[in-house]
C-alpha cells in the first residue's frame, strides 16, 4: 500500500489529481481491512481532496461523506467535522447553495458533539476554534469558490499519515483567517442578516478560542 500512496503523492506533484485520486482510492481500499481504522481514514480524506483538485464535485463529495462517516466511527469529531466542511463546499459546485447549507447545517451538529465528547481543556479549545470556522465557511458559502489546489503532504508516516483531526484540513482551504464583512449573494438563502450573523458568530467563537486577535 506504501507504493501507492507514493505513486500518489508524485502525481499530486505532476500536477495529476486525477491520478493521485485513483492511486489514494486504491490504497485506502486495501487498508479497509487493517485493525488500525486511522490509515483508512486519512487515504479516505486524501482521495476526496484529490478528486476535489481534479474538477469532479460530485465524486468528491461522496468521498468526503464516506471520510466522515470515518472519523465518526475513530470518535474523531473534529476530523468529521473538516470531511463535511468539504463536502459541503463540493456540493455547492455540485448541486447549488440550497443542498450546501443543508451539509453545513449538519458540520454544525457535528461541531456541536465533538464539544460535548471533549475531555479536557486542549480538546474543548480544539473543538471551539473549529466551530468558528464551521460559521466562518458557513458566512461564505454565497462567495464565488476558489479552484481547489492539491498539496503534496509534508510526510507520510507509513501509509496512512498521522496528522490527527482529519488528516488535511478538509474544507479549511488555505491559512485560517478571521473572518471579515460577509458580501452576501442574491441567492443566499438566509440573505444578508443571515451572512452577516454567521460572520458574527465566527468571529465571537474563535476569539473565545483565542484563535483571533
Amino acid at each position: 500500500m506504501q507504493a501507492r500512496v507514493w505513486l500518489a503523492h508524485a502525481a499530486v506533484g505532476l500536477g495529476d489529481p486525477r491520478q493521485a485520486a485513483e492511486q489514494y482510492a486504491l490504497a485506502a481500499a486495501g487498508t479497509r481491512d487493517w485493525a488500525d481504522r486511522h490509515h483508512h481514514a486519512v487515504l479516505s480524506q486524501q482521495t476526496a481532496e484529490a478528486l476535489a483538485a481534479a474538477g469532479l464535485p460530485e465524486e468528491s463529495a461522496r468521498a468526503h461523506e464516506r471520510a466522515a462517516d470515518l472519523w465518526r466511527a475513530l470518535g474523531d469529531h473534529v476530523g468529521a467535522v473538516r470531511a463535511l466542511r468539504g463536502r459541503a463546499w463540493e456540493v455547492l459546485k455540485a448541486r447549488g447553495p440550497a443542498d450546501a447549507e443543508v451539509v453545513m447545517e449538519e458540520a454544525l451538529r457535528e461541531n456541536e458533539r465533538a464539544l460535548a465528547a471533549a475531555g479536557t481543556a486542549e480538546e474543548r479549545v480544539r473543538g471551539t476554534a473549529e466551530l468558528g470556522h464551521t460559521h466562518q465557511q458557513f458566512a461564505r458559502r454565497g462567495r464565488p469558490l476558489r479552484p481547489v489546489a492539491l498539496r503534496t503532504p509534508r510526510r507520510t508516516a507509513g501509509v496512512g499519515a498521522r496528522t490527527g483531526g482529519g488528516g488535511h484540513r478538509a474544507g479549511a482551504a488555505g491559512p485560517r483567517r478571521c473572518p471579515g464583512p460577509a458580501r452576501p449573494r442574491r441567492h443566499a438563502r438566509r440573505g444578508r442578516r443571515g451572512v452577516r450573523g454567521a460572520a458574527r458568530r465566527a468571529r465571537v467563537v474563535l476569539s473565545g478560542a483565542g484563535a483571533c486577535p
